[in-house]
């Protein structure tokens, strides 16, 4: 059995807290967080204090999927679907959420504490189950689980529950090394920015329309063949027939194909998912049934044919991808509809959502989505590269993109492939010539970082900073608070290059950031 890791453990601590003040906590999640552990623990503290509990699912793929999560960490259980009923000689149960509907005045034992999962589906369905359980003065205790903790709508999760607690970002997620690095890429698509919404979905005559007009279908089985052929591919589309279509056109360029709907039976949607999973298949598309619970590490290509103006199904969509699977190295993302231009933080404009360490979620609604085209910001992206989005600092100077670095750019640069850092070497005594040589070269190589004009110059003299930081037996961060020379600002660029240097992960430039902010990062110079 699994131990938790300190984040895990570090959730599992406030929702207990919060839930002594609280009746109904939301704990938002992020895909890789390890949900399912977090669940087995929190209710296993349940039943050792005398509680039965339910955990309850929208489809039932995810009551199979809870079900199996469960006995790997250990809770004994039992399941209430269509085919099965409540046991009294259970504690634990996972519920189908339309079972349970159907049989709100069939309940034997209520449960002291409810789990909901994906909590930000069905907030009505939600409240309907809550009432059944607690209308003759029960009281239960709520926790729904969420990667995603904002609706479209515009309506707060608030309706239901009283607080949130909220996971590691994605970010430092991905620098831990828990969940795989995107490669996000964005080939521009004009005439999206026409099209009419409804419910944050775009008129399906209008996309298709457009998708045809641009061979969008032809460029997304072009862009499949260079960059993600031999990859497992998940298909996102507007309809069913647009995602039978789209399998379609792939099966006619030489690959396998298919298309995965919820009219079919699950045990042909199970067929489907584990045919993708041992590479019988080449492709898998879908309008919805793989965008919410699909439990498949090992997908490492995702397409988007789909334009939303729901940040939560955005990130689903997203999310199926970034799982750690043993070899897999990345996963490539190619938003062939402008998604990443519907959404963006106006902190980091440009910029993709999975990049940023302290997203914000409209959990208190009211902020409902609209798509306001004067405000969309320009996307960076690389014409020689698939048109990836680009996230550098510096952008190339041979780049038709180029412009001078700017005073209000983001600090944020490209992905760095994640490596295993170093042990840092034992310090060792050095003579006073040696002293003597190594402080010139100190003077010397400070003064070339900090008039450095781009990312080469900057990074040779960092490399020669952090090669001497090796001889005097000092560790990397001596050489930040050498070369930085505004004590009182902190120069985020010379963290970006001691990552490219070393060949850290990204998220250790955030993580000496907040640390640096915080006071913390002086400990670490010496």
């Amino acid at each position: 059995m699994g131990r938790l890791r300190d984040t895990q453990q570090q959730i599992v601590d406030e929702s207990r807290e919060l839930l002594k003040k609280n009746d109904r906590i939301v704990i938002q999640s992020p895909t890789g967080s390890g949900k399912s552990i977090i669940i087995s623990e929190i209710i296993k503290l349940s039943v050792a204090n005398g509680n039965r509990c339910w955990v309850c699912v929208p489809r039932l793929e995810l009551l199979a999927q809870q079900s199996a999560h469960l006995t790997k960490w250990g809770v004994s259980h039992n399941t209430i679907s269509a085919t099965s009923k409540e046991s009294n000689a259970f504690m634990v149960h996972v519920v189908s959420r339309d079972t349970i509907i159907r049989r709100l005045d069939k309940i034997k034992n209520k449960p002291r504490l409810l789990i909901i999962d994906e909590a930000h589906l069905g907030l009505d369905i939600q409240k309907r189950i809550i009432e059944a359980i607690e209308n003759d003065g029960y009281k239960v205790k709520v926790c729904g689980f969420t990667a995603t903790p904002e609706l479209l709508s515009g309506r707060g999760l608030t309706e239901v529950y009283q607080g949130i607690v909220y996971g590691a970002s994605i970010p430092y997620l991905t620098e831990c090394g828990f969940l795989s690095p995107l490669r996000y890429f964005a080939p521009p698509l004009s005439g999206s920015e026409d099209l009419h919404w409804s419910k944050g979905e775009a008129d399906a005559t209008e996309l298709e329309k457009l998708l045809a007009e641009h061979n969008v279908y032809g460029d997304c089985i072009k862009y499949y063949r260079k960059y993600g052929k031999g990859r497992r591919a998940l298909g996102f589309c507007r309809s069913v027939d647009a995602s039978e279509k789209t399998a379609a056109e792939f099966r006619a360029a030489g690959f396998k194909a298919e298309s995965i709907d919820g009219k079919m039976t699950v045990k042909k949607r199970k067929m489907l998912i584990d045919a993708l999973a041992d590479k019988k298949i080449d492709v898998l598309t879908s309008c919805m049934i793989t965008a919410y619970g699909l439990d498949l590490p090992a997908v490492d290509y995702l397409f988007m044919l789909r334009p939303t103006l729901s940040k939560a199904l955005y990130f689903q969509m997203v999310g199926r991808g970034m799982r750690f699977s043993p070899g897999k190295n990345d996963c490539i993302v190619f938003d062939h509809v402008d998604n990443v231009k519907n959404f963006q933080d106006p902190r980091y404009p440009g910029v993709p959502l999975f990049y940023i360490p302290d997203l914000t979620w409209n959990f208190e609604g009211t902020d409902k989505r609209r798509v306001n085209k004067k405000e969309i910001p320009e996307i960076r992206l690389c014409p020689n590269d698939g048109y990836a989005v680009c996230m550098k600092a510096c952008p190339c100077r041979e780049c038709e993109l180029y412009v001078p670095r700017g005073e209000n750019e983001p600090e944020l640069i490209e992905s760095i492939p994640l490596s295993e850092r170093n042990k840092e070497p034992e310090q060792y005594i050095i003579t006073d010539a040696e002293k003597q040589e190594y402080q010139d070269a100190v003077i010397k190589y400070v003064e070339i970082a900090r008039t450095a004009a781009d990312e080469d110059g900057l990074d040779k003299a960092i490399r020669k900073m952090l090669e001497l930081a090796e001889k005097l037996g000092n560790k990397p961060m001596w050489v930040y608070h050498i070369v930085n020379k505004q004590k009182h600002v902190i120069d985020v660029r010379i963290l970006y290059s001691m990552c490219r240097v070393k060949g850290w992960k990204i998220g250790y430039a955030w993580v000496m950031k907040n640390q640096l902010k915080q006071g913390k990062a002086i400990e670490e110079a010496v």
